[in-house]
């Protein structure tokens, strides 16, 4: 499996299966992802279309309303299946055509030119989120190796319940050298494309907002734990084929 897509979604059907048809067309392999999205007991709406039929593998799992949405992704990231672990929104639209083919060309070829055998990376995807600070350089939904959240423990940092997360765990995988860039690939963000889609947001995101009100400044987050592992990891790895080549 090379790619993992997975997302929290609530009571936005409308949306979800916009998305939904931009991954079946615009994904080159649909054998080769698939698509976890988790959803609460009391969405019904979402809940008709879990019972649809897809041409890609498309998971729904049900449960109750998350607290802290960036818990919600970590659990789903180490259920996903695929090398590559993508985080989406339920709001979002994939707009490049073979998005995945593109992801699995830049991905190789920088792990080739750099010599990578450790499988610790991020990838940049672009997107209009018009509420990113664009100069901190993080993207709204990156690609992340499954290995590096194994060796994390994580996807995204939870001390982030709603908002902060992309640009926090920018901040640790740029700390490493490990940013890819794939922005060739585009993404719509449907409901915040403008400041007035953002400052009247639907009930849902007004929510979840405040929810954020006590979290930290991702901005000086501390990131030092993670980097410190991240770097045994790929020194261990880098140890250990020097001792295959020399045995």
């Amino acid at each position: 499996m090379n790619f993992s897509l997975f997302l929290n979604s609530r009571k936005r059907p409308l949306l979800l299966k916009d998305f939904l048809k931009s991954v079946e067309e615009n994904t080159f392999d649909k054998k080769s992802i698939e698509v976890i999205i988790r959803y609460d007991y009391d969405d019904d709406l979402t809940h008709l279309i879990a019972s649809e039929s897809f041409t890609f593998d498309v998971k729904f799992i049900r449960g109750h309303r998350p607290e802290n949405l960036h818990s919600s992704i970590n659990e789903l990231a180490k259920l996903s299946s695929g090398k590559n672990l993508f985080v989406c929104n339920d709001d979002i639209r994939i707009l490049t055509k073979n998005w995945d083919l593109i992801a699995i060309n830049k991905i190789s070829e920088y792990l080739s030119k750099k010599s990578i055998s450790d499988d610790i990376y991020y990838c940049l995807t672009s997107c209009n989120s018009i509420d990113r600070i664009v100069s901190e350089g993080y993207c709204s939904f990156p690609i992340i190796s499954k290995k590096a959240t194994e060796v994390l423990g994580f996807f995204m940092y939870d001390a982030f319940k709603t908002l902060g997360g992309d640009s926090s765990i920018y901040r640790l995988y740029k700390s490493i050298g490990r940013v890819i860039d794939v922005t060739e690939i585009k993404i719509d963000h449907v409901l915040h494309r403008t400041l007035q889609d953002v400052f009247f947001a639907d009930l849902v995101t007004k929510e979840y907002r405040e929810k954020n009100k006590h979290c930290p400044n991702p901005s000086v987050f501390d990131i030092s734990n993670e980097v410190n592992l991240l770097n045994k990891h790929i020194s261990e790895k880098c140890l250990n084929n020097l001792k295959n080549l020399t045995a």
